[in-house]
């Protein structure tokens, strides 16, 4: 990241620190979705394996223009360029849902709710609102990555205006130690 005055690249950490404090004035518009919408006035929207990915490109975007990864190494840290993109993450998802909930639209969400890091065997229960109580492991404990940082779609889409018709969760194995903890969720609005 270059000063605009003298084109020089800033020291790695001035520039995460400068990115940091920018990030939190950049508010999301999902205008292309709001046109979308608008012009097929969809009855049902089929989103999948979107929202679990906003977070990650955001880091690959702030990556790319480092020529690195800028991020703090030392988990017991506080990492402020990390809590920033969390946070533009979760204005993202937000403002994502609540174009599709202004859709009037029954909604289909299949996402990855969680990044499971595991060796042992992990095993799925019954439905619980907080995710973080569904997954258990008789082994080691779990180390895990929220994929929709903080945001709770059903908190968002429940309540007066929308119905839940259907809502699972499972596990889906992407690499050695890696599990996704894939949600999926269906909403049909209230008469």
């Amino acid at each position: 990241m270059a000063e605009p005055w003298s084109n020089r690249r800033r020291d790695p950490e001035t520039a995460a620190r400068r990115l940091a404090g920018l990030l939190p004035s950049l508010h999301p518009d999902p205008e292309p979705l709001r046109a979308w919408i608008a012009a097929h006035r969809p009855g049902t929207i089929l989103c999948a394996n979107v929202m679990g990915q906003f977070g990650v490109v955001a880091q690959r975007v702030v990556e790319g223009a480092f020529g690195h990864a800028p991020w703090d190494p030392d988990p017991e840290r506080t990492d402020p360029l990390a809590e920033a993109v969390e946070a533009w993450t979760r204005r993202a998802i937000t403002a994502f849902l609540g174009e599709l909930g202004a859709s009037g639209a029954d909604l289909w969400l299949v996402h990855d709710r969680a990044v499971v890091f595991s060796e042992g065997p992990l095993r799925v229960g019954p439905w619980s609102d907080a995710w973080t109580h569904q997954v258990g492991s008789d082994g080691p404990m779990l180390e895990a990555a929220d994929a929709l940082a903080g945001v709770e779609v059903l908190a968002l889409l429940g309540g007066d205006r929308w119905e839940v018709i259907r809502q699972a969760r499972w596990l889906w194995p992407l690499a050695a130690g890696q599990r996704h903890l894939v949600e999926a969720l269906a909403f049909r609005p209230r008469a």
